[in-house]
């Protein structure tokens, strides 16, 4: 296991013990719900706000290693969507306080917390995990070009050192870059090498950034890469190479925004989409989804299917009838996973439909899968 995953999954199991003893925040509510059904037969509003509760918590319980949690809080909601009687609400709601209470460890005296804790944010997983460095390939042979490299990456970026195009066609089939440096002085940078790594980086869109003591050269790799490979010319300063290399990096940085009406589900997946090299925008609303999305041109976006106000289906419609946002994927999150619902979410231009819940690698992979970067992303 990786420094990051270990990280990662001390942080989440962290996150579990706060999870659990926020439980007081649901079981009062689910207990005042069943109280009120036994002798009344609840509003609109409130049915709206307890059914709201049992979708959040059926889309988070399993995902943290409760699956009584999902199971009994999905039979609720669905009890709630079909309007059946107030006893058959009452049960449910008490079923779902009593595996609340169970994953708290002791079925009573849990503790009761504001609704603005719950659920608990998952902002300290970021800042306990190593940085993850991005990975330069640099084909070279100049000493002081490689010393040069070595002080601006630094602390930002690892650095593999190679000796020719030959090279990194091969250390791409096996391993992940973010970005080649290409020394064309260097005697392994012949222009038919230089083309044909061009063409494998282009396909796995990983970006090139070249040096050259001749104006001859970089004409040359401009005609060979039809103007996509900005060369600098040497000698070369520190302050130049490191805003082109790292600028270049960051206007080729995959951004995913995702969309939850939960913050739990937006914080609980934003470490592992980072961790893969992600910029990552989060969004609690399908209005704030709209607009991050005609501004930050993200690569890939994960939808929740149901959410207040403007439902999944209809921001997805959006998205698709707008031509900014028309070609970006679309994963759809949901607890709701009949065929028919499945059926409208891929009609209406979902990429991929996956069912709470789900863990972040399912959700993380299956955004890799779409984009064709599933075997180039760090492991």
């Amino acid at each position: 296991m990786s420094a990051v995953d270990e990280a990662f999954d001390s942080a989440l199991a962290s996150l579990r013990e706060r999870y659990i003893s926020a439980m007081g925040g649901p079981v009062v509510e689910l207990k005042k719900f069943a109280v009120l059904c036994e002798f009344d037969e609840p509003g609109a509003e409130v049915t709206a706000a307890i059914g709201q509760l049992a979708h959040r918590l059926g889309g988070t319980g399993e995902t943290l290693g409760f699956p009584e949690i999902s199971s009994t809080a999905a039979a609720l909601e669905r009890i709630l969507e079909l309007g059946r009687q107030s006893g058959d609400a009452a049960a449910a709601a008490r079923a779902l306080a009593r595996a609340c209470e169970a994953a708290s460890g002791s079925g009573q005296d849990v503790k009761t917390v504001a609704d603005s804790d719950l659920p608990p944010k998952i902002d300290e997983i970021a800042e306990d995990l190593p940085p993850i460095l991005p990975n330069f390939v640099a084909i070279q042979a100049d000493a002081a070009l490689t010393k040069l490299l070595a002080d601006v990456c630094a602390h930002r970026a690892n650095v593999t050192s190679l000796a020719a195009c030959a090279d990194a066609m091969e250390f791409l089939d096996h391993n992940p870059a973010d970005l080649l440096l290409l020394d064309l002085d260097c005697p392994g940078c012949a222009p038919e090498g230089v083309a044909a790594l061009h063409r494998k980086a282009r396909a796995s869109d990983i970006p090139i950034v070249a040096t050259a003591s001749h104006r001859r050269s970089a004409a040359i790799l401009h005609a060979l890469s039809e103007g996509e490979i900005e060369c600098l010319l040497k000698p070369v300063e520190a302050a130049l190479l490191h805003r082109k290399l790292f600028e270049t990096l960051e206007r080729r940085r995959l951004t995913a925004i995702v969309c939850d009406d939960d913050p739990l589900i937006r914080e609980f997946l934003k470490p592992r989409f980072e961790a893969r090299g992600f910029r990552v925008v989060l969004a609690k609303d399908g209005d704030e989804l709209l607009e991050l999305a005609g501004q930050v041109r993200p690569s890939i976006i994960v939808l929740d299917r149901v959410m207040p106000g403007m439902d999944g289906l209809d921001v997805l419609r959006q998205l698709k009838s707008k031509s900014a946002t028309h070609g970006v994927p679309v994963v759809l999150l949901t607890s709701r996973n009949q065929p028919q619902e499945v059926a409208d979410g891929l009609r209406s231009g979902a990429a991929a439909y996956l069912s709470k819940p789900f863990s972040p690698d399912q959700v993380l992979t299956k955004c890799l899968e779409i984009l064709g970067l599933a075997k180039t992303q760090r492991a």
